[in-house]
């Protein structure tokens, strides 16, 4: 019975239907530089980051409700200060089930 829920899941996946989702909480984002900064609360964030092709990470100032966008770049964003949440986008993972959902 497993076998039939497995070949179309498969399908799915491999269409590309399910697209990657995964923000990683982090402390630092390698080797950044900065896009753009956008106000917004911390899902909106993931959502622009997502949108963006180039974003590799945010980092998410709560108290301001604002956003940092970033690239590929050559300085690392530090994020151990409480108030500031830093995630990465691993595009290249796929989870048919996000840990934080993004409303679009």
């Amino acid at each position: 019975m497993a076998m039939i829920w497995l070949a179309p899941f498969l399908v799915i996946v491999q269409a590309g239907f399910i697209s990657s989702c995964v923000f990683d909480k982090v402390d630092e984002i390698p080797s950044a530089a900065l896009i753009t900064i956008v106000p917004g609360n911390l899902n909106e964030c993931f959502a622009k980051c997502y949108e963006h092709k180039e974003c590799v990470g945010i980092e998410h100032l709560e108290k301001s409700s604002t956003c940092y966008l970033f690239r590929a770049g050559d300085r690392d964003v530090s994020c151990k200060e409480v108030e500031r949440k830093c995630y990465i986008l691993q595009r290249d993972e796929m989870d048919p089930v996000c840990k934080t959902y993004v409303n679009f």
